[in-house]
């Protein structure tokens, strides 16, 4: 049985093993090198001379992989961010191109004059893009495609195989079929890429929602031992307008319309069980200490107390929609509600059904709350 040793040993989702593969692989294959600068800069590439290295310290952070490259006697810096996670670090991108952190670089590789400087963005989700958009992006999908080591190292020929392999896996998991079991298709797999948050991003990005409803972001936390992927739906009317803010100060609150009011479904991974919450908060959302502390007391009462006859409407309304499954709540300062959905053993034709019936009803009813306060 011929194992994958990235699997094996669970490092399969660890930044720092993959960039140190591709760092060994740019020093050891120079047509592997070029090949793969071809496939996420677009250069023509055939450097005559390239020497990476992974985790290079500077005032800013340290790139996953630095790559100086020699051609004809002229130096160009490429600096590499690579990504598994369905996440940038904040505005780590945006700290690379500081200009201190390309004279610590230039400083490490004995860099005198450099000719160039490149920035590059290898993600393993399609849709993660970079803070800085002065990276290039490309995916793993289109790095494996149009790279191969061509190299004597038989452990290195192992190690990409295995790789290329994973990431075959991990794209698979882009391609739905009606008859996937949901639970089965969102369940983790230990030592694996995270294939099931794929599967459940793409499920929430291609859903064709009710009415004006749209989705906007997806999530994924894992607190006190509870680990859920989440996704955020609302439409423009539920965030009518915006609290002023002025050197992170509020200037201007209205309590009535500087709201935003979003359906946050969050699938619990353990229990397999999909809590679809309702918000309605600040806009931007401020904690409640935060507003109490930054606007007048007035101002928070207005807001507590109009948002309290919006839930009761709400209460009026889901009844009218038949909603079932549906638990009010008066006392949280962000969730006033939520809706439970069991998924287990139901297959994509059905759950998306089922989802999709329960948001139409759920629009429809904060529409008509909305509308009567």
């Amino acid at each position: 049985m011929n194992r994958n040793v990235f699997e094996t040993l669970g490092v399969a989702g660890k930044e720092d093993p993959v960039s140190n593969l591709l760092t060994e692989m740019i020093n050891d294959d120079i047509n592997f090198a070029n090949s793969f600068l071809k496939c996420i800069d677009g250069s023509t590439g055939n450097y005559d001379e390239l020497n990476a290295r992974t985790r290079l310290r500077t005032e800013h952070g340290n790139p996953d992989i630095v790559l100086k490259a020699i051609k004809n006697g002229y130096t160009d810096l490429y600096v590499i961010e690579n990504k598994l996670k369905a996440k940038e670090g904040k505005n780590q991108t945006e700290k690379y191109t500081n200009k201190e952190v390309i004279e610590n670089i230039q400083d490490k590789l004995e860099i005198e004059s450099l000719n160039n400087t490149e920035y590059l963005f290898l993600t393993l989700f399609p849709d993660l893009n970079p803070s800085s958009n002065q990276f290039k992006k490309t995916t793993y999908k289109e790095m494996i495609k149009n790279t191969e080591y061509t190299g004597n190292d038989q452990t290195l020929e192992k190690l990409y195989h295995d790789l290329k392999n994973i990431v075959i896996d991990f794209y698979s998991y882009a391609e739905m079929e009606e008859n996937d079991i949901i639970t089965k298709k969102l369940s983790p797999e230990e030592g694996s890429l995270e294939k099931n948050y794929l599967y459940f991003r793409i499920l929430f990005q291609n859903l064709d929602y009710p009415g004006e409803l749209e989705h906007q972001t997806t999530f994924r936390e894992s607190k006190s031992g509870r680990r859920y992927f989440g996704t955020k739906i609302s439409k423009d009317r539920w965030k009518p307008s915006k609290i002023q803010i002025k050197n992170g100060e509020i200037q201007k609150f209205n309590p009535k319309k500087d709201i935003d009011i979003h359906i946050e479904p969050q699938y619990n991974i353990i229990n397999q069980k999909l809590e679809i919450k309702l918000h309605y908060e600040t806009n931007p959302y401020k904690t409640k200490k935060e507003l109490k502390k930054k606007t007048s007391k007035q101002k928070y009462n207005q807001f507590r107390k109009h948002r309290e006859k919006f839930i009761k409407q709400f209460k009026i309304e889901t009844k009218k929609q038949e909603i079932q499954n549906l638990k009010i709540n008066y006392n949280y300062y962000l969730q006033f509600g939520k809706i439970i959905l069991y998924p287990e053993g139901m297959k994509l034709k059905k759950f998306r059904k089922k989802f999709l019936k329960k948001l139409e009803k759920t629009e429809k009813a904060i529409d008509k709350a909305i509308a009567e306060t």
